[in-house]
């Protein structure tokens, strides 16, 4: 009940405070929080390689949106497992954007990459008050 009180509460500051546009159906919010900690994940990694203080607040978001995550599962048909693996390959598509901004030698890719990961994490961004 902790949980779904944590995510009611996070619902309720989300709109009260931002035109936020949540996805309707509980499969497709659990999808969007999963996508969300394993974008924030890929950030945390990649952060602790350039800025350490950057990944304290990219861990912060991540574990928020596990949370919410975790708040949603059981009004859906999905288990743990299929959550996890939504996280992860998230995680790895982030991740290979982050580092193809970071270490590729194509100017026009590397801003290309560095474009998509911004809007990913902006999407995210906007599901959630700042930490």
């Amino acid at each position: 009940m902790g949980a779904l009180r944590t995510y009611i509460a996070a619902l309720a500051a989300l709109t009260a405070t931002h035109a936020v546009a949540l996805p309707n159906s509980p499969e497709d919010r659990a999808r969007a929080f999963a996508d969300c900690a394993g974008r924030y994940s890929a950030v945390a990694e990649h952060a602790r390689l350039f800025d350490g203080d950057a990944a304290e607040e990219a861990e912060a978001h991540r574990n928020l949106f596990i949370t919410l995550l975790e708040a949603t599962l059981p009004d859906i048909d999905t288990s743990t497992r299929t959550s996890l693996n939504w996280r992860i390959d998230s995680k790895a598509a982030h991740a290979a954007l982050l580092s193809t901004a970071a270490f590729t030698l194509d100017a026009k890719r590397a801003q290309f990459a560095r474009d998509a990961a911004k809007r990913h994490i902006a999407v995210c961004s906007a599901l959630i008050l700042p930490v």
